[in-house]
């Protein structure tokens, strides 16, 4: 006899049966998540509504079911009652359980056999010094080797379990099983910083939810598998979403399409998990590439608004593209010849990674938002081109970039991050709307070239120090300029700036900073700028001069620095009265404040 019990959430109405325990009563029932190819004696679950989206629609729905099953109300006995077998009957109540149950679970006043048709899982841990514990666990993403896609759960008290609570120590070892058998589905080991790494899982472990086309027919994992086997021929589409767990390769004129939700390819253990010659389109889904190196990408891979991920990174070739918006949750690796092209807003590179962001090869930005994501600076390649024709670009980098010598960076529109430059930077042109501006709260440092460029933030010349050389450069308002002094030469002990140009303008600070204990002495010059001529009036002046403090009875004279832009040391002027002492300066600090100083926008109209 069968009795429906009808429980409604905000993301569905599920009819949950409650069915009493009988032989067989479970065979034939398939995991609508997991499964095991290799054999015919499935565990397992039957079909439910439980592929039903997103990660909290399923957290939501298995914590409602789980507050009406009553396992957490039974008595813990010791030698009778004990974590185990909560695990074990929770898995019965759940998800059922490979005959015969064992008589201990089937105690009407506790057991109701697959009530809630959920695909649960047993999971033991262990760990050194310790008896050990058992769980439950719940899959609720869509790729049971991630850690996060599970929920882990406690059937003593009903709660989730986590690594560094009590049932999951930090050194423990955590596999999933299904109750009943002692294979692992999938392992891993909880480090003492909590950090979960996978240890191994089934070699047939494959997501049973899944929709493969074959050039726009439906086939079968095993028929995708033989068709895919050595390799997706040119001219053969695979579209669909799923997963795919073993190496996949794709030759020239292939192609690779996610139609709904996420597709899973290749297979991590292999350093030929994942490569094609052709194409891949996301469209507006998340595609995961697994592969135990670098995942080689083809002649195109475009992302529609959709997501790229690979634990290992992505390789682009020579002659390969990039082109879309979206995410790219992978370091990139792009050879020379090479392309990156955003048509919207795009993210691209690994934050966790000190080998985030490398490329050798060309980026465009369109008049759109990219984002560099890198442990340290992300590398820029051959070309970066920033903005359009009419619009400007907007390059993000929350760790900073790096343009290594030989390389350019072009266009117009905004850099916001920390620059290390050490090849070429050039902007369009000179108008505002035409230079290449670095935001305000960022440092642009190296030796590299600048030419039509606004800054906002700081300029740090040279690789500290350092001489730099500068075309039609502009400062703005909250711009400043900071030059080092550790000795008497120009550009290796001290900063040196060489500016050229019609359309040099001066706004900001000056700020000047010793170096190396250095310590100035009376009758030394210092020539910080190099110029032909600087504009008249404030537009050829900085706002604020910021000097640093000089041993007992020197003061700086700053009279040459608008002239030949040259700071000297002098005597401290005892006597003088305060008139006559022109540009000496006698203190820690001297500032300059303009009236109505106007704004490079003003200057440069």
């Amino acid at each position: 006899m069968r009795r429906a019990v009808v429980i409604a959430t905000a993301a569905l109405a599920l009819f949950l049966a409650r069915s009493d325990a009988a032989a067989g009563y479970i065979e034939d029932r398939l995991n609508p998540f997991i499964r095991w190819t290799n054999t015919t004696d499935y565990y397992g679950y039957g079909l439910s509504d439980w592929d039903m989206g997103t990660h909290s629609e399923k957290e939501d729905w298995f914590e409602h079911c789980a507050s009406l099953d009553i396992v957490d109300t039974h008595a813990y006995v010791p030698g009778e009652w004990v974590c185990h077998d909560f695990a074990v009957q929770t898995c019965v109540n759940f998800a059922g359980y490979r005959e015969p149950i064992p008589a201990e679970y089937t105690d009407p006043a506790w057991s109701t056999p697959n009530r809630f048709n959920l695909p649960l899982y047993y999971v033991l841990v262990t760990a050194p010094g310790w008896a050990g514990h058992a769980i439950n666990a719940i899959l609720v993403g869509y790729d049971p080797l991630d850690f996060d896609d599970w929920y882990f759960f406690e059937p003593q008290n009903d709660r989730r379990a986590v690594p560094g609570g009590w049932n999951i120590p930090a050194g423990s070892t955590m596999r999933t099983r299904i109750a009943g058998d002692r294979r692992n589905i999938v392992s891993w080991q909880i480090a003492d910083d909590l950090t979960p790494t996978l240890l191994d899982h089934h070699d047939d472990l494959v997501l049973f939810r899944a929709e493969f086309k074959h050039n726009g027919s439906p086939v079968t994992y095993a028929q995708l598998l033989a068709l895919t086997t050595p390799v997706l021929s040119s001219g053969h589409t695979v579209s669909g979403w799923g997963t795919y767990n073993a190496a996949f390769t794709g030759a020239a004129a292939s192609a690779i399409v996610a139609d709904d939700g996420y597709m899973i390819l290749g297979d991590a253990t292999s350093f030929a998990g994942f490569s094609t010659e052709g194409t891949v389109d996301t469209q507006a889904n998340t595609v995961t590439l697994r592969s135990a190196g670098f995942a080689a990408l083809g002649i195109q891979t475009t992302l529609g608004g959709g997501t790229l991920i690979a634990a290992n990174g992505i390789a682009l070739g020579s002659g390969d593209n990039l082109v879309g918006s979206g995410t790219v949750d992978a370091k990139i690796a792009a050879q020379f010849g090479s392309t990156i092209r955003a048509t919207g807003d795009l993210s691209a590179g690994d934050s966790e990674s000190y080998a985030g962001f490398t490329s050798d090869g060309e980026l465009y930005t369109g008049a759109h938002t990219v984002t560099i994501h890198d442990a340290d600076a992300g590398v820029l390649g051959s070309l970066t081109v920033l903005g359009a024709a009419s619009a400007g670009g907007t390059l993000a980098a929350p760790n900073g970039l790096l343009i290594e010598q030989g390389k350019n960076l072009v266009g117009r529109g905004h850099v916001a991050g920390n620059l290390v430059n050490q090849g070429s930077v050039v902007g369009d042109g000179t108008a505002p709307a035409a230079r290449i501006v670095f935001d305000e709260g960022y440092v642009v440092s190296g030796t590299g070239s600048l030419k039509k460029v606004l800054f906002n933030g700081t300029y740090s010349p040279g690789n500290s120090p350092g001489l730099t050389h500068l075309a039609n450069a502009a400062w703005g308002p909250s711009a400043t300029v900071n030059v080092e002094i550790g000795g008497r030469r120009a550009g290796s002990e001290y900063d040196r700036i060489v500016l050229s140009g019609e359309s040099v303008r001066l706004d900001g600070t000056l700020l000047v900073d010793l170096i190396d204990a250095f310590e100035p002495r009376d009758g030394d010059t210092f020539q910080i700028f190099d110029f032909d001529a600087l504009p008249a009036g404030p537009a050829g002046q900085f706002h604020t001069v910021d000097l640093p403090p000089l041993g007992q009875g020197l003061a700086w004279d700053a009279a040459g620095l608008y002239i030949d832009g040259t700071l000297r040391v002098a005597p401290e002027p005892g006597t003088l009265s305060l008139a006559a002492l022109g540009a000496l300066v006698t203190l820690c600090r001297r500032r300059r404040r303009q009236a109505n100083a106007p704004s490079i926008e003003q200057q440069t109209a």
